[in-house]
């Protein structure tokens, strides 16, 4: 019993050290003088079983910030007049939740307005040029400021600048044409950034972003305006968002609209009426944050599609705040966000969960149910499945072939899920307990294709279906156990032994 003690005592005192030290990191990336990021370490804190600690900074918000809803509410603290009282103690009908209710969407305020698109400081150092002795390229730099955007010329101009032989060159001197007040072309460059995001080359377009930026103050044509508003939009920088609020209140309706996308991508708000209001209230209430801080206000958010761009937004820091929101998206009436939060769910947890946006509200709330309970089991012991991977590929175990190529079924990279396939067939009757513990899977992908393979391996067929409730699943993975059971009774008894 001592010696059980002990052991008992060593593994607390390790797992008091594990999350000791998960706790120094985390403070460590922590501003201490902003509410919204000692908020955010509370909640950390919550989520990973410190609720003390958690109290503790949530106190620390209030000291920084008296009237933050957030940690007023995570305090159990309702607003009665201009004080913050106990929700218990408060009069009815002062703002305390009934029992049922969601606690309310924090609502934070600006501290004064953003800073004016004149006001924001670009570096306008133009890039070394590796070939400055090289002129070639200059022409068709040139050229883009006197030829018409819809032109062959203009074409030829960003086809020859995007070459991979003068690319280096043809970035520098676009960003020293650009800055000159005689170069008035914005469309060309603008071209280039958009072909180069889309070849996934943000980085070497990225040098023209404060270029651009600076030439639409003096450039008015209509086409070189909206081709600038949507390339801008793809480099998600927000300090671009004060020049775009710009264009929003311009007199052409295609620039407006541009731009109004292009604010869309870089706050993550919806771009359905999305409005000069909209963002001025957003870039008041953000220029001086961190991208995360703007992403963990936004999560909180009521409106269902910006939460989930929130959500996705923090995935790859890997916050676990989004599961919870994600679940919530769910049972959304918005079958955008329904859809959107369904594939990052399925991406954390490795399963589609059988989830559709198109089925009816109570079978939507059913799955979000299954999920709250997953999560409320899981959540102390979570690991992201990218963390899982790293951790397989270092402590590689051997694995079973056909349960494995049975796990790649869905799977969505290349043609891994294709060849899983094939592979099972190939394997025939050695693969056939691997398929029927496939249908008893979370994935509706994983078990809709293991009863067509058991069936073309078997000419059986118990009428499973991989859509079905759980119930009438359950049933046909019965039959399916009891006819393998029954067929090859000696190899059963030998693999259980």
């Amino acid at each position: 019993m001592l010696r059980l003690i002990s052991v008992l005592m060593v593994t607390l005192a390790c797992a008091l050290a594990n999350a000791q030290e998960s706790l120094e990191s985390k403070i460590a990336e922590t501003d201490m003088n902003s509410a919204e990021s000692v908020f955010e370490l509370a909640n950390w804190c919550k989520t990973h079983n410190l609720p003390m600690k958690s109290r503790q900074y949530l106190s620390q918000v209030i000291k920084i910030d008296k009237d933050h809803e957030g940690a007023r509410t995570a305090m159990g603290q309702v607003r009665v007049g201009d004080r913050w009282v106990s929700a218990t103690h408060a009069p009815p009908g002062t703002g305390q939740p009934k029992p049922g209710d969601e606690a309310p969407v924090v609502k934070r305020t600006a501290s004064g307005p953003g800073p004016k698109a004149a006001d924001i400081a670009w570096d306008l150092s133009v890039p070394k040029d590796p070939a400055a002795a090289n002129t070639f390229i200059t022409k068709y730099v040139e050229r883009m400021s006197t030829v018409a955007n819809d032109s062959h010329e203009m074409d030829v101009s960003v086809a020859t600048c995007l070459a991979a032989d003068y690319l280096p060159s043809a970035v520098p001197r676009l960003c020293a044409a650009l800055a000159r007040s005689d170069f008035t072309d914005l469309y060309g460059a603008s071209s280039m950034v958009s072909e180069l995001v889309r070849k996934g080359k943000t980085d070497e377009a990225r040098p023209l972003l404060p270029f651009l930026v600076k030439a639409s103050e003096r450039v008015s044509d209509p086409t070189d305006l909206e081709c600038f508003a949507y390339a801008i939009g793809l480099f998600k920088d927000r300090r671009a968002v004060p020049r775009l609020i710009e264009l929003m209140g311009s007199g052409n309706d295609s620039v407006k609209n541009a731009a109004a996308s292009a604010v869309a991508a870089i706050t993550l708000l919806p771009d359905r009426g999305m409005s000069v209001a909209t963002a001025q209230e957003w870039w008041d209430l953000n220029h001086s944050v961190s991208e995360r801080e703007t992403y963990q206000a936004q999560l909180r958010s009521a409106d269902a599609a910006i939460a989930v761009e929130a959500a996705k937004a923090l995935y790859p820091l890997r916050d676990t705040s989004i599961i919870p929101v994600l679940i919530k998206c769910l049972r959304s009436e918005d079958k955008h966000a329904n859809l959107r939060a369904a594939s990052l769910i399925a991406k954390i947890t490795g399963t589609d969960w059988n989830y559709d946006p198109a089925m009816p509200a109570e079978q939507k709330a059913k799955i979000a149910d299954r999920l709250d309970a997953w999560w409320k089991q899981e959540q102390g012991r979570f690991t992201w499945i990218e963390d899982r991977k790293a951790q397989s590929a270092t402590n590689a175990v051997p694995k079973d072939a056909n349960a494995e190529m049975v796990s790649q079924l869905d799977s969505r990279e290349g043609d891994r899920g294709q060849l899983a396939e094939s592979g099972l067939m190939a394997r025939g009757d050695e693969a056939i307990p691997a398929l029927i513990d496939g249908l008893s899977t979370n994935s509706s992908i994983v078990r809709r294709k293991c009863n067509d393979i058991l069936r073309a391996i078997t000419k059986q067929d118990f009428q499973f279906d991989a859509r079905d409730s759980d119930e009438a699943r359950a049933k046909a993975v019965a039959a399916w156990k009891a006819w393998n059971a029954a067929r090859s009774p000696a190899k059963t008894d030998e693999a259980t032994k």
